[in-house]
């Protein structure tokens, strides 16, 4: 699972707007802004939808991380894979 914060991140990291993630993902810019907006949307979804934009943000080297801790928190970020050369 992602978190709306993860989707947000993952574009600023990218600095790519809303419009250009609706086109790479090929999602509806209305449902981009929903599930940045509120990780209940993101819950309501389908697995298809949010499979379409995590696999698009991934082709950008982009990379989602979920973590559980001991104390039944979750660790949540995004990072970019860069090469050195």
């Amino acid at each position: 699972m992602i978190f709306s914060s993860q989707i947000r991140a993952a574009r600023g990291l990218l600095q790519i707007s809303q419009v250009e993630l609706a086109k790479k993902s090929g999602i509806s810019l209305s449902t981009i802004k929903a599930l940045e907006n509120d990780d209940e949307a993101i819950k309501k979804s389908s697995l298809g939808i949010i499979e379409k934009i995590k696999n698009s943000l991934e082709k950008d080297n982009i990379r989602f991380i979920s973590k559980r801790t001991n104390d039944e928190n979750i660790e949540i970020g995004v990072k970019v894979i860069t090469k050195l050369w």
